[in-house]
């Protein structure tokens, strides 16, 4: 099993929940958050990596709070 963890120092830091609800979209931690899972979901199903990566068994998982973005991402990335 791979387990990848996102660390992006560029993403807006959470404060607490929903502080930054009263800035711009793009400026938002939800949004990098679900952004971040996206593009780990995209770079593992290149076929770049189809003989390091079984695309079949693709997974997503989060803990604690984080379980919301298990939902979001699951709801816009059909491909899990």
């Amino acid at each position: 099993m791979i387990r990848i963890l996102i660390l992006n120092t560029q993403d807006p830091k959470r404060d607490d929940f929903f502080n930054d609800v009263d800035s711009p979209l793009q400026e938002q931690w939800l949004y990098h958050a679900v952004a971040d899972g996206i593009l780990v979901n995209s770079l593992l199903r290149d076929p770049n990596f189809k003989t390091h990566v079984d695309v079949n068994h693709i997974g997503i998982t989060w803990i604690s709070w984080e379980s919301i973005l298990t939902n979001v991402v699951t709801g816009i990335d059909k491909s899990f």
